[in-house]
């Protein structure tokens, strides 16, 4: 949900709640536990390689 364009209006606590977090704090945990970096850091590759793809 974090790479799809379709969810980009949706916040990050907003994507948590669709996919049954009950809070922040504990989705950023098991975020950061699965993948080694929180969801706003991932966003933010996301967004970077997007970027780029456009621009070459």
């Amino acid at each position: 949900m974090l790479q799809g364009k379709e969810h980009r209006n949706l916040s990050i606590e907003g994507i948590a709640k669709v996919v049954g977090f009950q809070s922040k704090s504990s989705f950023y945990t098991a975020f950061k536990k699965a993948t080694g970096i929180t969801p706003t850091e991932f966003r933010e590759r996301v967004d970077e390689v997007l970027a780029n793809q456009v621009v070459e």
